[in-house]
């Protein structure tokens, strides 16, 4: 997705869940570099688990 489809995405969450944005907008003033680390660990476990469902699906089907 690019930049602007994911600050698109940004804005939805922002206007429905407007608590869940102002507690990620407060943990990032407070450790930038703590909380973006962290997101980033679960974006990889995302990516991960996503492909291992994919090699699933493939191997099911064989």
């Amino acid at each position: 997705m690019c930049l602007n489809g994911e600050a698109y995405n940004f804005w939805l969450v922002r206007a429905l869940y407007t608590e869940v944005c102002n507690t990620i907008e407060t943990k990032i003033a407070k450790d930038p570099k703590g909380f973006i680390d962290k997101a980033e660990k679960e974006m990889a476990k995302q990516r991960a688990t996503a492909a291992a469902k994919a090699v699933a699906v493939i191997a099911e089907k064989d």
